[in-house]
């Protein structure tokens, strides 16, 4: 009976709330006349009544200096536009009251509450045309009332939380040109009525839970333009009939959930520029369907099931710019109608089963900038007409068997920046040629046979950032002109969010409509590394000049029968976070400077002919003795913020031991997680996987923690103004949250396992600053090996 009267109680006094507020509008709205009345009482509902971005909005005030207002000459208000104000509060339907009201703009705002079109029942604004409402934090269903605005032709909702189904009552929009639902919480199917919309000519429906399908009868919207409808449950693509959307050049069902084949009928959709159908579950081959469609300039089909070999009608796109087709277990050889195609940029097959040489047509795709081909079966060499393409800026070949020499016209590629040849069969020295690379900031020839010198015109490339020679033949000593990288020696955090532009084809996929993003790391995050390691067959001694990179984070020389000292400049290179020297010849002492190097990690010098104390300042006093011994341990057991605890009589702070072998498609973080554990706890690393899972651990702390990109782009700041970012990546329909920490940085009391399936983070979900959610997908594109943490 309690309850009862508990419930009764609060029901009342929500009832009395809403009535104040509504008197508290009549009572504003009386105050004064007109559509300044309106205005001003929709002001002094927000919080702090808008504050500055308001403060030209006074009662008998001049009404031209009013910010975002367009008066007609009777002081109607003909248009608004309110977009980035800063204004919060509770948005309530005050356009209603505006008679000569013809566009409403409110976008990027902090907005609250539900949408209604009508005031009182009613809804005077019949000339409104335009209503702008996206990027804020409106909820609940899209109202029924929207079918009020019978002249509305441009709706636009994005970015907000509405959720439920898109009513059919939009259908009554006739005149409707443009509607905008994407980056909400939208489910159940599209409604058929849209098809009463005559006029519409873009549909954009991303980022929701939307499922089924696109509706046949939209295919006969005559004006209908673009469908953007990625990142849903769509579950079916329809048959394409004659004649149906003749003026679509635009469509993009990627990252949904459609099975079947690709149908042939979409060839009726000749206006067709942009196709984006990656990343769902086709099955079978890509039809002979191109002969039609010869306006298209974009086709991505990557991470789908495609088997069979790519159709050489695809060679009548004359006007094709980007090819995606990687990602599927398409088989047989290029077609040689591709190299046909002269306005081609990017062409990505990667991770397939194509085989064959690379032709020297290749040369005829004069406009190329990206060429992926990884993880395929091509074999031969690699023609000396590459050296023609000279707007090439990224080459990405590894995991193939090609072999023989570089030709030496690979030195003519001065604008590259990527070039990634590792895990093929590549023998001989590299060319001279290569030093005219001035722009190459990423460099991969391990796993091959390359032999000769590590050729000392290597620090002519003084952009470069990663230089990756393990595992293969050279001889002689590593050239002291390393220490010329000018790259390694300028803070990289200095550009921690910039974006390089040039880059966009690999970190971005030329911002082309493709709905995927080839990698989820930006070009300036990824951290300065050197790796010789395993080439058996060197000699000499680690150069001093390595000392000079003060930005060096990753050095790995260990298995390279490298002999003297361990140069005590190394301790200039104040960044470095793993310093790997085993299994070499190495003499003498460790130097007591290392000890300063406040960021380090992972150091190895086990397996050496070291001699001599084990310095104990400095960083040396976190370290386990396991990493001088003759038979170390997989990881290093590191903790640079507090001292060793003790359990069961061993050394149990847990560090972090990262092997790249990967090359550049590992998952590399610029700034590895520091932990402080107590209880028990052992670490694994887990190629090809992203779970991360913690148990039984009593409390962790997040003293620095990874700063990684992502396709979602979201970013948070910690307490102590260090930048974080916020990574996701598409996990089926839903991104996988695995936990959490507050902005102290500490986690308490996580005693569960978390693994794949967990709770669904929208992409767009707006998320206070207080928390920072770590997102993982097991679908990440382009990370083959990739790495993860496992703590269990």
């Amino acid at each position: 009976m309690n309850l009862f009267w508990l419930l009764w109680f609060l029901l009342l006094a929500l009832l009395c709330a809403l009535q104040v507020a509504f008197t508290d509008t009549k009572t504003c709205l009386g105050t004064y006349g007109g559509d300044e009345a309106t205005l001003l009482c929709f002001k002094s509902s927000l919080k702090n009544q808008g504050g500055d971005a308001l403060s030209s909005w006074v009662n008998a005030g001049n009404l031209s200096s009013w910010r975002g207002i367009k008066w007609s000459s009777d002081n109607s208000v003909l248009s608004i536009n309110l977009s980035n104000a800063s204004l919060s509060g509770h948005l309530w339907p005050f356009w209603c009251r505006l008679q000569a009201l013809e566009s409403l703009d409110l976008s990027h705002n902090n907005f609250t509450g539900h949408l209604s079109f009508d005031d009182d029942g009613l809804c005077r604004a019949s000339k409104i045309h335009t209503i702008v409402f996206r990027d804020n934090f409106l909820a609940g269903n899209i109202p029924s009332s929207i079918s009020i605005m019978k002249n509305l032709k441009y709706l636009d909702l994005g970015a907000n939380n509405f959720s439920g189904h898109i009513l059919p009552d939009i259908g009554h929009l006739m005149k409707l040109q443009t509607l905008m639902l994407d980056n909400n919480e939208l489910s159940s199917k599209v409604p058929k009525t849209l098809s009463n919309c005559s006029q519409l000519v873009n549909l954009i429906l991303d980022r929701n839970y939307l499922s089924g399908g696109i509706p046949t009868e939209l295919q006969r919207l005559r004006k209908l333009v673009q469908i953007q409808a990625g990142y849903n449950n769509f579950s079916q693509l329809p048959e394409f009939k004659e004649h149906a959307f003749p003026s679509l050049t635009y469509l993009a069902l990627n990252q949904n959930q459609i099975t079947g084949t690709i149908p042939k009928s979409l060839a009726y959709l000749t206006s067709l520029q942009v196709l984006k159908l990656a990343s769902n579950k086709f099955s079978g081959s890509i039809p002979d369907m191109f002969h039609n469609l010869t306006q298209l300039q974009f086709m991505g089909v990557a991470g789908n099931n495609l088997t069979g070999a790519i159709p050489p009608s695809i060679g009548s796109c004359g006007k094709l710019q980007v090819l995606d087709l990687a990602d599927n277990k398409l088989s047989g050889g290029v077609p040689d109608a591709i190299f046909s195609l002269k306005h081609l940029q990017l062409l990505a097959l990667g991770n397939n089963d194509l085989r064959g040489t690379l032709s020297p047509d290749i040369s005829n795709c004069s406009r190329l900038r990206s060429l992926f081909l990884e993880e395929n079966l091509f074999s031969g060499r690699l023609p000396e007409s590459i050296g023609n393409l000279s707007n090439l800026k990224i080459l990405v070949l590894p995991k193939n068997r090609f072999e023989g020499s570089l030709p030496w016209s690979i030195g003519s590629l001065v604008h590259l920046k990527l070039l990634d040849i590792g895990q093929n069969l590549f023998t001989g020295s590299l060319p001279s040629s290569m030093q005219n690379m001035a722009w190459l900031q990423f460099f991969s020839g391990q796993g091959n046979g390359f032999s000769g010198h590590i050729p000392p015109w290597i620090g002519n490339l003084t952009n470069l950032r990663q230089f990756l020679l393990l595992h293969n033949n050279f001889t002689g000593r590593i050239p002291p002109e390393i220490g010329n990288l000018n790259s390694f020696k300028t803070d990289p955090a200095s550009h921690l969010l910039e974006r390089d532009p040039d880059m966009d084809d690999l970190f971005g996929f030329i911002s082309t409509p493709d709905g995927r993003q080839l990698t989820l790391v930006s070009v300036n995050t990824y951290p300065l590394m050197i790796d010789i390691t395993g080439n058996s067959q060197l000699s000499g001694s680690i150069p001093r000049e390595l000392g000079d990179l003060k930005y060096l984070q990753y050095l790995y020389l260990s298995g390279s029968n490298l002999s003297g000292t361990i140069p005590a400049s190394l301790a200039n290179a104040t960044q470095l976070i793993i310093l790997e020297l085993q299994m070499n010849q190495l003499t003498g002492s460790i130097p007591e400077q290392l000890g300063s190097l406040s960021f380090l990690t992972y150091f190895n010098v086990s397996n050496n002919n070291l001699s001599g104390p084990i310095p104990t300042t400095g960083q040396f006093s976190t370290l386990d003795i396991s990493s001088f011994a003759a038979k170390p341990p997989v990881a290093l057991t590191v903790d640079k913020h507090s001292s060793v605890s003790s359990y069961n009589g061993l050394a149990v702070g847990v560090g972090v031991a990262v092997g790249f072998a990967a090359g550049f498609w590992g998952v590399i973080q610029n700034y590895l997680p520091q932990l402080s554990l107590s209880g028990r706890s052992t670490f694994n690393i887990r190629p090809a996987s992203i779970n991360i899972k913690l148990q039984s651990f009593k409390f962790i702390q997040f003293s620095q923690f990874i700063v990684h990109n992502s396709s979602c782009g979201c970013s948070s700041t910690h307490e102590e103004d260090s930048p974080y970012q916020i990574p996701c990546c598409k996990l089926g329909t839903q991104y996988l949250h695995i936990g959490h920490m507050p902005a102290a940085g500490f986690v308490e009391g996580l005693t569960s396992i978390l693994e794949p399936p967990a709770a669904a983070i929208h992409p767009h979900q707006k998320i206070a600053d207080e928390r920072l959610f770590i997102i993982a997908s097991s679908q990440c594109r382009f990370f083959p090996s990739a790495r993860a943490l496992s703590f269990s």
